[in-house]
């Protein structure tokens, strides 16, 4: 993620031309606020779905794994266009 907004905004304002890139880079903080907003809401409502009071983990643990595994994946499909 560290890696990817710097990158996003930096191709945005590149390829964008001169007397758009004020709209452009507005566009793209409320996108970057609407999907963080979202997907943080998604996280809860999963984690609020398949987690316990008597055992929180039995959730946790494998929700943490899937996203991490989600994550390796998008690098190497990433890594593998480069």
């Amino acid at each position: 993620m560290g890696l990817g907004y710097p990158a996003v905004n930096l191709l945005v304002l590149e390829l964008s031309p001169a007397n758009e890139r004020g709209f452009n880079a507005a566009a793209l903080q409320i996108a970057d606020m609407l999907g963080s907003a979202t997907l943080v809401g998604f996280g809860g409502v999963l984690l609020a779905a398949f987690a316990s009071t008597e055992r929180p983990t039995t959730a946790v643990v494998p929700f943490n794994l899937l996203m991490g595994a989600v994550a390796l994946t998008g690098a190497a499909l990433f890594a593998r266009r480069r």
